[in-house]
């Protein structure tokens, strides 16, 4: 078995519990400088191997973690860069990194801090993401600047937090941008839209229906793109979307479901002739009935091509090169 730092397969303890703790005779980790990080940690004590090898570039960290200790510093070989360069090991070269990739929009989450900025950051509180404990809100932008940001698999990065501005004035311009988790600020996160003339450029999505739209949300969302999000139950779905496309106007629906077989699901072209452009999010299993990115990987016509028969217009995906490489295979991409 070889783990390289970029399977972030093997971090999760399901995907490890498939496995017999000695199912593997020889397991070799790569960059095994980031090992001192928890994810690192949960496969070396799960797995029992008869023979473990890391490898690593940069054996020393700067956290204090001893990398030679998990391996009772038993060093099979160790060549140290001066001394390749000698031996005619190393040579130059020059690197591009290139991309042709190119995708329509982008997901980002919000909070507030102490001092009223708005940051990027998924959860209410640093500690998963970030070097710093505690809620966002109890933190100065000043404060947060001064942390780091972590890998997916909790490794420490040079990377800051970034406000939402920095992201908008990045993107103006260039990508669709669904903001998540605005609704508790909406109205300092609409000022800083308005303030970068991106209205068009920002989605925002709700789940409450057009009376609380009509109070709350519509003379604030003057302008701005705003998609009604059909949570599925198999009961009031039809009302639901009756309800909003009746009474709110809107270039996108989106809909979510547990289950596949919702009769809502077949109301594609009824969306359409009012104008709506149909959302849904293909991440994981709950929010589109089992047709999800993890489908894709072994049958992505059971996941995207199910998705596009029920009228997706856009699919919102955690893994947008096999996205985009299914849809050019079918037609819908160039």
């Amino acid at each position: 078995l070889g783990i390289e730092a970029c399977e972030t397969k093997w971090y999760k303890k399901e995907y490890r519990e498939m496995f017999e703790r000695d199912a593997f005779d020889y397991i070799i980790i790569d960059e095994v400088h980031r090992a001192g990080a928890q994810s690192y940690q949960d496969i070396v004590d799960y797995f029992k191997p008869k023979f473990l090898l890391g490898m690593s570039a940069t054996p020393e960290r700067s956290d204090d973690f001893d990398i030679y200790e998990m391996f009772d510093h038993n060093i099979a070989y160790e060549i140290r860069l001066i001394q390749a360069m000698e031996y005619n090991l190393l040579c130059p070269f020059h690197y591009y990194g290139i991309t042709d990739m190119t995708i329509d929009g982008i997901e980002i989450d919000v909070h507030m801090t102490k001092d009223s900025a708005i940051v990027i950051m998924h959860d209410d509180t640093l500690d998963r993401t970030t070097t710093g404990k505690g809620l966002v809100s109890d933190y100065t932008l000043e404060q947060i600047k001064q942390l780091n940001l972590k890998s997916p698999i909790g490794v420490v990065t040079r990377q800051k937090v970034p406000t939402l501005e920095e992201v908008l004035d990045l993107c103006n311009g260039k990508v669709l941008i669904q903001v998540d988790k605005w609704q508790p600020i909406k109205a300092k996160v609409i000022e800083i839209i308005r303030k970068y003339k991106m209205q068009k450029q920002i989605i925002l999505r709700g789940t409450f229906n057009s009376n609380t739209y009509n109070k709350n949300y519509r003379e604030l969302l003057d302008g701005c793109i705003f998609s009604p999000v059909v949570v599925c139950n198999g009961k009031t779905d039809n009302q639901k979307l009756d309800d909003y496309m009746t009474n709110i106007k809107s270039p996108i629906m989106s809909l979510s479901f547990k289950r596949d077989d919702f009769p809502v699901l077949n109301r594609a072209n009824e969306m359409k002739s009012h104008g709506f452009r149909i959302w849904y999010n293909s991440l994981w299993d709950t929010f589109n009935g089992g047709h999800d990115d993890e489908l894709a990987l072994d049958n992505p016509d059971e996941s995207y091509g199910w998705l596009l028969e029920k009228g997706a217009n856009i699919i919102f995906s955690d893994n947008p090169f096999l996205l985009l490489d299914y849809l050019t295979k079918k037609g819908r991409r160039e």
